[in-house]
């Protein structure tokens, strides 16, 4: 298992946790964070939106939640949701649109 990249104490986390039986929704979790750091770096361009995939040890089964932080963090509760996927049905509905999260992402972080 290759080690994740250090991630700087400065710039914000996007955590990711997603199924692990269903091989697209890696896919779809880094088309997402790049998507989110695209349009968060139009209003904050020194922004570098950092991506963290399953860091639970076990990611649940139908997962796909989406959380942000400020600066990285291990504790959840300093981790601010923005999307569950995991009661959504069907599968297509449970990875969301970049439309879906820009807005919390922008509370989230104060960026408005």
């Amino acid at each position: 298992v290759e080690a994740a990249p250090q991630l700087d104490p400065r710039q914000p986390v996007l955590y990711i946790e997603y199924c692990p039986v269903t091989t697209a929704y890696r896919h779809h979790a880094v088309r997402l964070h790049a998507a989110l750091a695209e349009a968060l770096r139009t209003m904050k361009p020194e922004l570098q939106l950092q991506l963290r995939l399953n860091e639970t040890k076990a990611p649940r089964v139908g997962a796909f939640e989406v959380h942000i932080a400020s600066r990285p963090t291990d504790n959840s509760q300093h981790r601010y949701p923005l999307w569950t996927g995991i009661s959504r049905v069907p599968v297509t509905a449970k990875v969301p649109n970049v439309d879906d999260i820009i807005a919390p992402a922008c509370l989230a972080l104060r960026l408005r």
